[in-house]
């Protein structure tokens, strides 16, 4: 059965071309990614924020939304009156690739706490029970 499930997968992953290292990849854009190092990544000269398609590769790789809102889009006498655009960037949850990338690496493992007391009761009952 195993074995059948593993097929299926591996069928699935190479139909959506989903690879180990692509999947590495993604989630170290998300985790190395620093808009405060370099903000000309993600905003213009102005302050405002570039629009997606002027993103490289890797930092767009990061936003997990953005948001537009316009406000105000009223004229008169064919004169735009108090227009404004909103825009939003949320990066994707750093912490969490970071941690995905560092259980990856086996740099963190999780702490399993054990008194050290096995009685010999113990032992003869599980070797039974097997």
């Amino acid at each position: 059965m195993s074995e059948v499930i593993a097929t299926k997968t591996g069928t699935l992953l190479a139909k959506f071309d989903v690879s180990a290292e692509k999947v590495l990849a993604e989630m170290g854009k998300i985790a190395f990614t620093d808009p405060c190092k370099d903000p000309c990544k993600l905003f213009n000269a102005d302050g405002s924020p570039k629009d997606l398609k002027d993103l490289d590769e890797d930092t767009a790789a990061a936003i997990s939304a953005f948001d537009v809102v316009e406000l105000g889009d009223a004229s008169r006498d064919d004169q735009k009156l108090a227009f404004s655009r909103v825009r939003k960037i949320k990066l994707a949850d750093k912490l969490k690739a970071l941690e995905l990338l560092a259980r990856y690496h086996k740099l963190l493992t999780d702490k399993v706490e054990n008194s050290g007391r096995t009685t010999l009761e113990m032992l003869v009952c599980n070797s039974v029970s097997d």
